[in-house]
C-alpha cells in the first residue's frame, strides 16, 4: 500500500503469531491442494443437517390489493433474489419463526435500519411507516428435537426475498403487518419499439442509425440507456463472476439482474435501501453503474484507514463475492471475501467450530487503528486458496475514485 493512502502499519499486527500457529499444522504445497467447492457456503452446513426440510412451493401475491402477513425484524436490507439464513436465539423470535414455518405462508422482512424511536410498551423500536420491505419465502427449515434455550426447540430457516413491498400498518401484538406489492417499471427503449425484425442481428450502431432514419430522432435518443448501464456493470463485475455468467443472469431480465448486482456489490444500508425503494429499473441500473464503476478501494467505516482494493475481491461462494451467514448467537453477518487485507490485527485463537467455509479455520480480525471488528481470516492446510478474508459489510466503506471514467 502506498504511504499516500494513509497506511499507519507496514505489517498486520499479530502476523508473526499467525505464522507460528500455522507451522503447527501440516501445510500442503499449492500444486496438490484441492480447490474449495464454492457451492458449500450456500448449503449452510454449519446450520442445517439431514433433518432439514426443503420447501419448493412458491406463492406469488397479486399487486392490485393489500395483504397481511407475519413479519420478521432483521438488521440487514435484503433485495429480491437474496437469501438470508436465520437461527434466532430470542424466545419471541424463535416462536415467531416456528409459527411462520407451520403456517406455510410467506413472510415480510423488515429492516431495523428504518426503525425510529424506542417504544418501551412494545419493547421494540417503532418502524417509520410507510416503509419499504420485502416479501420472502422459506426455502428450507429445521426444527431440532429436544428443548434448548428457554425450554424451546431450536429453529433455523433459510429465506429468499421475492417481492418488494410497501408496509403501511403494523400489529405488534400478533407480529403482523399490512402491505401492498410494489410494481417494477422498465421504460421501453425507442429502439425496441421501432427496430424492424430483419435488423435484430445488426450492430448497435447500425440499429441506431436505422431507427434514427425511420422516425427522424437524433442518434442520442435512440440508444437504450438501461442496456448501456448493464454493459457497464458487466464490464466492471466480469473479473469476479465472468462475462458469460453475468450475461446468463442478464438474460433473465433487467429487473432480476439489477437486484442481483445490488446483492453482490458493497453497498451500505442506506444505498441498498434507496435501490430497494426505487420503482424504476432504469434508474436503479443507472445508480448501480455509478456505484460500481467509481469504487476501487475499501476503508474501515469507523476510522477511514484503507483495508483493501476491489481488485483483491475473490469469489468463495456460488452466490457471489459474499453472502449472509448466521453465527451461533443468531447474529447474521453479510460478508465480502477478499484475498488480502492491510492494517488489521488478530483477536483470539483460531477455530474450526461453526465455520461458514467447510475445511477452513477462522480467526477474528480487528482494525489495527481503531480496533473495530472487521471480520475473519480463513486458512486451510489442504484447500486453495490457503488463506482469504471474510469482511463484514458493516465495517467497510467503499472509496470512490473520482477520476474514473467510462
Amino acid at each position: 500500500m502506498d504511504e499516500s493512502e494513509g497506511s499507519d502499519f507496514e505489517l498486520a499486527e499479530g502476523e508473526e503469531e499467525d505464522v507460528a500457529e500455522e507451522s503447527e499444522h501440516e501445510s500442503l504445497p499449492d500444486e496438490i491442494r484441492q480447490d474449495f467447492d464454492i457451492s458449500e457456503p450456500r448449503s449452510h452446513s454449519y446450520l442445517f443437517n439431514e433433518d432439514t426440510v426443503e420447501v419448493i412451493n412458491i406463492d406469488f401475491l397479486p399487486d392490485d390489493k393489500s395483504h397481511t402477513l407475519r413479519y420478521i425484524r432483521i438488521e440487514q436490507v435484503i433485495v429480491p433474489g437474496e437469501r438470508l439464513p436465520l437461527s434466532p436465539r430470542c424466545p419471541f423470535s424463535m416462536q415467531n419463526l416456528q409459527k411462520i414455518i407451520e403456517s406455510k405462508q410467506l413472510v415480510i422482512l423488515l429492516s431495523n435500519t428504518r426503525a425510529a424511536e424506542y417504544d418501551p410498551h412494545h419493547n421494540a423500536h417503532v418502524m417509520q411507516l410507510p416503509c419499504i420491505a420485502v416479501v420472502a419465502k422459506i426455502t428450507k427449515h429445521q426444527i431440532e428435537n429436544g428443548p434448548h434455550a428457554f425450554g424451546m426447540k431450536r429453529v433455523s430457516a433459510e429465506l429468499c426475498a421475492i417481492h418488494r413491498c410497501k408496509v403501511f400498518s403494523m400489529d405488534f401484538a400478533n407480529r403482523k403487518c399490512g402491505f401492498t406489492i410494489l410494481p417494477e417499471y422498465l421504460r421501453p427503449s425507442v429502439m425496441s419499439l421501432t427496430l424492424p425484425n430483419y435488423a435484430l442481428s445488426w450492430s448497435p450502431a447500425k440499429k441506431a442509425a436505422l431507427c434514427s432514419s425511420l422516425i427522424n430522432y437524433p442518434m442520442c435518443a435512440i440508444y437504450d440507456l438501461a442496456e448501456k448501464h448493464c454493459e457497464i456493470l458487466i464490464k466492471h463485475l466480469s473479473p469476479w463472476f465472468g462475462e458469460k455468467s453475468l450475461r446468463n443472469i442478464l438474460s433473465m431480465g433487467k429487473v432480476p439482474f439489477g437486484f442481483w448486482v445490488a446483492a453482490n456489490f458493497m453497498l451500505n444500508t442506506d444505498q441498498k435501501y434507496e435501490l430497494l425503494s426505487e420503482d424504476s429499473t432504469d434508474v436503479r441500473l443507472a445508480q448501480l453503474a455509478e456505484h460500481v464503476r467509481k469504487v476501487n478501494r475499501v476503508a474501515c467505516t469507523n476510522c477511514g484507514i484503507i483495508l483493501f482494493k476491489t481488485a483483491d475481491i475473490i469469489r468463495m461462494s456460488c452466490d457471489g463475492i459474499g453472502g449472509n451467514y448466521v453465527n451461533p448467537g443468531g447474529v447474521v453477518h453479510n460478508l465480502v471475501t477478499v484475498s488480502q487485507v492491510d492494517n488489521f490485527q488478530y483477536r483470539g485463537p483460531s477455530s474450526t467450530e461453526f465455520c461458514w467455509f467447510p475445511g477452513y479455520r477462522w480467526k477474528i480480525i480487528m482494525c489495527a487503528r481503531c480496533d473495530d471488528h472487521l471480520g475473519w481470516e480463513y486458512s486451510s492446510d489442504h484447500l486453495k486458496p490457503r488463506r482469504f478474508f471474510g469482511m463484514t459489510f458493516g465495517s467497510l466503506k467503499p472509496i470512490p475514485d473520482l477520476t474514473e471514467e467510462d
